[in-house]
């Protein structure tokens, strides 16, 4: 089976030729979404329901929702520091303590 193309003639010279066809292509960027998932420990002073999963949007949120001194609140901030770009979704559980 013979490979056609449209911009490339049969010619014999020892050479690289390629073509691009944009026909099959995609069109355009493709983004890749990514989501983290963080899961921890809330404080009582946290208004987070436990067992669900719920999309955080900033250190400050997570300060209120899982209480200032949890282990999620941390976790989370260090979080922010490194990456703002990704998705974040976070499950809360209580602290036995």
């Amino acid at each position: 089976m013979a490979i056609e193309f449209d911009e490339i003639f049969n010619m014999d010279i020892p050479f690289v030729q390629a073509e691009l066809s944009k026909a099959v292509s995609l069109t355009g960027t493709v983004k890749q979404e990514y989501t983290a998932l963080i899961f921890g420990q809330k404080t009582t002073t946290g208004t987070a329901p436990t067992g669900q999963v719920l999309d955080i949007f900033s250190p400050e949120e997570a300060n209120v929702k899982f209480g200032k001194t949890s282990m999620l609140a941390h976790a989370i901030g260090r979080y922010y520091d490194i990456n703002k770009s990704v998705k974040l979704k976070v499950i809360a559980l209580d602290d036995e303590a």
